[in-house]
């Protein structure tokens, strides 16, 4: 193993030139200047690789994309997570596996070069394979041919025998470490590491391993060979192939206990166009009992290879046929071929009752396959309630959860729409009607399965707790568990109170709420979070006007909180209990004698409408004139930074202070609020588009290098980007305007109706008007218009011929 550098790490600042030890820092990290306060991006080499970008994270730690300096050539470097790296048994584990790995050379295993440390932290030097992962193609194909999924599967298999030549097995075989090189190579990665991972997590009583495809022997916690990973790339072809994994159910605990206990279906039950010898030997590689699998890897490469070339040859001949040949083939006595070459005579003397059309489906079958498609019908409808949760359409939400209530769902399903059917009722300030909602909750699950009686019981207490009406006690919070799908009781208990106006009781629930963290498989209640934090904005507002009230004396310092309170009215997020309770503070502030001041009043949101009586119009005061210009420059160059980061909640805050009598300067300001609001709009509805569907195009940042291919998560601050080595972090204030604007657009082909896409295309084109892009934009609000002629009259208002876009803005184009 490479030699540690013993001495630190330095790096120059840019702005002092003060030497800094960054030896601790994370590569990429930013870090400020205890002198100057610049900051820097440092730490981008480790031994004789120069860092470039970060691809991925994992259980591991991070993988970027680097340049080997002495060989002039790219790799992927895997950098230990320090926990990792101070280990010694794990780092001896990880020297010898890393070894053994390097000693592979094979073109279907992603080859290791060298492996070292760099102050104290270790790394892997890998071959680049960017051409993103079997995960990737599934999501985008849904159903991969069944040739391509056999020739992935051949190619794969090889991989894993030089492998296990080497004395190793994966332990750790899914979609997402099936990388390809190109169109038709296929490469599998992460041997060493997936065992080391696996020894740690069995060290803290845990099953490692995707739930979809994981060996029943390895959930029972007995040995592993080679044959645990035929298994897990027979449920890995199965999905690809067939479109859903061998096993499903709502937790991994009941995936695992399906992989252990029930029998996997053949996969023409779900896929009935698929080759019986694909399924001959998916149902093999599948069995329970590792003993009636392949007992080698050549064995089902053999037959992998059969099934890939009777594929080819079997066009126009029956399946029978093609069966019958591969029995014959494979048969081991002459016995055998003699019987079969007996049928074989059998079936051409009888080839018209033999090769008739199936008889048709039995009453049977037709329920079960009536039944897959109600169900599969009520988890979009499902799915459908949370979008609409997201995106703030509340009402719309509590009607799609109350259709769904009114169907025949089993459980827990039946509970899970009644409890957002519920979150929806909170949402719209409904808490009585909440109430006899959650109350069905409580006692609507009577499990047959031990599995599942946890989750009744949460069913059960939680609905007791959100079915009175009374505010419920924070202490509780500590009886969720909040890794699971308890967590999202926490942010019920949180809009009860609120809707009850005990705020800070629910302030306790949402911050515990925020900073939960879901385990995987619960990542949807995090999405929930967005919310969360609209509600905690709100009770900023409101804590900070409680604290200054209950220090005012004097009736000047009242009238100054009210003067605060009616502005910052205007800026909640959500309406309701909080919006009653600011009313009612102001109401009492002006029984006190509070009045507002006039130096400060609030603007109105709409311009002023004029006096139907001639007046006498306001004098020209070049002084000023001249200071509101000041004023309103420096909240408009505020506005701009704010926007070109796509900061748009802070962006309307920076407008909302200025005070403006002038009226060219009102117009400017009122149409820039309208704007603003709609690019709120715009963001929130692209952050659900990428969270709901994905987006599968290259992203680009500002400084014009391409992130990998496609987003599949979305924050206020941040995106997931998809790449072969697992989700990479992507601040929104990186992403290049014209890449936002493409992703919005693609989002907006997918409309289902003229109005639907005239939406859209208004949002599109104010976004791209905001952010510079003059040409786009008017092309996008020419089309909205076109699909709603009012929004050719709202243009004007939102545009004054007034307002030219400054040339020194930060959102203008260089």
């Amino acid at each position: 193993m490479a030699e540690s550098q013993t001495e630190p790490l330095l790096h120059p600042c840019p702005g002092c030139s003060e030497v800094l030890d960054v030896s601790e820092e994370q590569p990429f990290s930013q870090v400020h200047c205890p002198s100057c306060g610049q900051a820097m991006r440092v730490r981008c080499r480790f031994g004789q690789y120069e860092l470039q970008e970060i691809l991925g994270t994992g259980g591991m730690g991070a993988v970027y994309k680097a340049v080997d300096q002495s060989l002039n050539r790219p790799v992927a470097i895997k950098l230990l997570r320090r926990e990792f790296s101070s280990n010694p048994e794990f780092l001896a584990k990880f020297e010898n596996e890393a070894k053994i790995t390097a000693s592979i050379n094979h073109p279907h295993v992603v080859k290791v070069f060298s492996f070292g440390q760099d102050h104290g932290v270790y790394y892997i030097a890998m071959e680049i394979v960017d051409k993103g992962s079997l995960d990737d193609l599934m999501h985008q194909l849904k159903r991969l041919p069944e040739g391509q999924a056999l020739e992935v599967a051949i190619q794969i298999t090889m991989g894993l025998q030089a492998a296990h030549r080497a004395g190793l097995i994966h332990r750790d075989v899914k979609p997402g470490n099936i990388l390809f090189a190109d169109a038709h190579t296929a490469k599998i990665v992460d041997f060493g590491l997936a065992l080391l991972v696996a020894d740690e997590a069995s060290q803290r009583g845990e099953v490692w391993g995707t739930p979809y495809y994981v060996a029943p022997e390895k959930l029972r916690h007995e040995p592993e060979d080679f044959r645990s990973d035929m298994y897990s790339l027979g449920g890995t072809v199965f999905h690809a192939i067939s479109g859903e994994p061998p096993f499903e159910a709502d937790t991994p605990s009941l995936i695992a206990r399906r992989h252990l206990d029930d029998e996997p279906p053949s996969i023409q039950e779900i896929a009935p166009d698929v080759s019986i010898a694909t399924a001959f030997v998916l149902d093999k590689t599948l069995k329970k009992d590792p003993a009636e699998r392949y007992q080698s890897y050549e064995e089902l490469i053999e037959h992998l290879t059969y099934a890939r070339t009777k594929l080819l040859e079997a066009t126009g001949r029956s399946r029978f046929q093609a069966m019958v040949n591969m029995v014959q083939e494979h048969a081991v006595g002459l016995i055998l071929i003699v019987l079969l070459f007996g049928l074989g005579v059998f079936a051409v003397r009888n080839r018209e009752s033999l090769f008739k059309k199936p008889p048709p489906q039995t009453s049977a079958q037709e329920s079960t396959r009536t039944q897959r498609v109600a169900s599969r019908e009520v988890e979009m409808k499902y799915l459908l309630g949370q979008k609409q949760l997201l995106e703030g359409k509340y009402e719309k939400a509590q009607e799609t959860f109350w259709q769904l209530g009114r169907q025949d769902v089993p459980q827990p399903l039946a509970n899970w729409i009644r409890f957002h059917e519920g979150l929806a009722s909170l949402f719209i300030n409904r808490p009585q009607e909440a109430e006899a909602i959650f109350k069905k909750m409580s006692g609507g699950m009577h499990p047959d399965n031990p599995a599942d009686a946890a989750l009744a019981n949460f069913f059960a207490s939680a609905g007791t707790l959100l079915g009175d009406d009374k505010t419920i006690d924070p202490k509780i919070a500590n009886s969720y568990d909040t890794p699971n799908q308890e967590t999202i009781a926490l942010l019920a208990f949180a809009l009860k109170n609120w809707d009850l106006g005990s705020f800070d009781e629910a302030k306790r629930f949402f911050q515990r709420f925020l900073i939960a963290d879901p385990k995987e498989q619960y990542t949807w209640i995090s999405d929930y979070k967005q919310i969360a934090e609209k509600y905690m904005a709100d009770y900023r507002i409101y804590d900070g006007i409680a604290t200054k009230l209950a220090a005012a004396t004097s009736v000047e310092e009242k009238s100054k909180i009210l003067t605060t309170l009616l502005k910052q009215r205007e800026n909640l997020q959500t309406r309701g209990a909080m919006v009653k309770q600011l009313d009612a503070i102001a109401g009492k502030l002006k029984n006190a004698g509070a009045t507002l001041l006039a130096d400060q009043a609030p603007e109105p949101m709409e311009p002023p409408k004029p006096d139907p009586t001639p007046t006498e119009p306001m004098k020209p005061d070049p002084d000023r004139r001249q200071a509101e210009s000041r004023t309103w420059e420096a909240a408009r160059a505020k506005y701009a930074a704010l926007c070109a980061v796509y900061n748009f909640t802070d962006a309307r805050a920076a407008l909302a202070p200025a005070v403006l009598t002038e009226p060219d300067f009102v117009q400017q300001k009122t149409a820039a609020l309208r704007r603003v609001e709609l690019l709120r709009i715009f963001k929130a509805t692209l952050i659900n588009d990428v969270n709901a569907i994905g987006y599968p195009q290259a992203i680009f940042k500002k400084n014009n290098i391409s992130l990998p291919a496609g987003a599949h998560r979305a924050t206020e601050t941040q995106l997931s980007i998809v790449s072969q080595f697992g989700s990479v972090p992507a601040q929104w204030s990186e992403i290049a305007p014209m890449s936002v604007l493409l992703m919005a657009d693609y989002f907006s082909r997918r409309s289902v109706n003229a109005d639907a896409a005239a939406d859209r295309h208004w949002l599109l084109g104010i976004f791209a008007m905001e952010l510079g892009m003059e040409r786009e934009g008017n092309a996008y609000l020419d089309r909205a218009a076109q699909g709603k002629p009012t929004y050719r009259e709202q243009r004007p208002l939102l545009f004054p011929a007034s307002e030219p876009v400054p040339e020194n803005s930060p959102i203008f184009p260089q």
